[in-house]
């Protein structure tokens, strides 16, 4: 198998070329400096995208596998670096390399399970994938007042939700496209990260038993490209020792607590059920006013107790509305109380 590496001088960029080219696979790398294990080296500053075309034009023949390995360390002062080389270059290097694809070859991002939330933040996202130039990425940094790590976890964001969007059209090129996002490796980054989330990070890389290895990193990498993953399309594989499902259990278990322990009073208080309540009282109230006392508000002869008559109809549907929604919510809570 022919593979081509973007990045190859990280600890787990270099892991998985060395696998590679182990197991008897021929790697051509693209990187500022030269990797290990490579049959061809094609020098790439990825921290400038507009070198990307110049450096593709060394390239021959085509390729089974294209696995794109760029990392820049989160560190401070290096937002628009992130950016630049982390997105930027590569979507730009991706976008030139399907053609020098082979029917059935396989593109493989290693992002990070700093971006699962892309759904979430989606629009950002999508701004940011159709950045063509380095001073559009600083507008964007700009735009959206964004540091190192933010910048980090939004470059992986687009990783994955580029790789995801464009399933279907790569398909229709004979490739498939998955991500890999780790978390917790131990590599030349990862006293940066535990310093920034700190006790969190730690007690999160104590319950998952110990910390992700390269060569761990490496094993997914070759098998996500090979024969016997082809199936496996438009994916993004979290391997991290199980602590994002821990998180997540996390999440589940405490908001199942909170939704336990609310009272009555707490969900009648709610901004949505008392809009809701609001919006019924209104409606109801004025209709029933209008019906039972508006002859008398209409000739001024209206005394206190009528007006007193006339804020209980709007209070009664406010109170049986405000009621109906409690009693609908805390039944969905039950329902949808999480097994754990």
């Amino acid at each position: 198998m022919r593979v081509a590496v973007a990045g190859g001088t990280t600890i787990v960029a270099q892991e998985i070329i060395t696998r590679l080219a182990n197991n008897g696979h021929e790697v051509v790398a693209f990187d500022v400096t030269s990797p290990r294990d490579v049959v061809q080296w094609i020098k790439l500053d990825f921290r400038q995208p507009e070198t990307v075309g110049a450096a593709l034009e060394h390239v021959d023949g085509a390729f089974d596998a294209f696995v794109i390995a760029v990392d820049c360390a989160p560190r401070e002062g290096h937002a628009r670096e992130i950016l630049i080389a982390r997105f930027l270059s590569t979507r730009l290097m991706l976008e030139a390399m399907v053609a020098r694809l082979s029917w059935g070859a396989s593109i493989l991002t290693i992002a990070s399970s700093m971006g699962w939330r892309w759904r979430q933040n989606f629009f950002q996202v999508q701004e940011l994938m159709k950045l063509s130039s380095a001073d559009e990425v600083q507008g964007f940094l700009e735009r959206y007042d964004m540091e190192e790590f933010r910048a980090y976890s939004i470059a992986s964001e687009a990783l994955i939700a580029m790789s995801t969007l464009k399933t279907e059209a790569f398909i229709a090129h004979g490739i498939r496209a998955n991500t890999i996002s780790p978390a917790a490796v131990n590599n030349e980054f990862f006293d940066v990260f535990t310093k920034r989330f700190g006790p969190k990070a730690l007690a999160n890389l104590a319950r998952a038993g110990r910390v992700d290895c390269p060569n761990e990193i490496a094993n997914v990498v070759e098998w996500m490209i090979s024969e016997q993953s082809t199936w496996i399309n438009g994916q993004d594989i979290i391997v991290d020792g199980g602590i994002e499902a821990m998180i997540t259990s996390d999440h589940l278990r405490n908001a199942r607590r909170s939704n336990q322990n609310q009272s009555v009073f707490e969900i009648a208080t709610r901004r949505s059920v008392l809009k809701r309540s609001a919006r019924v009282a209104l409606v109801v109230g004025t209709v029933l006013a209008a019906l039972n006392h508006g002859d008398r508000v209409m000739t001024g002869d209206a005394d206190l107790k009528t007006l007193s008559k006339i804020f209980l109809t709007f209070c009664v549907p406010f109170c049986v509305s405000t009621y109906s929604s409690v009693i609908a919510l805390r039944g969905n809570n039950k329902r949808n109380q999480p097994p754990i």
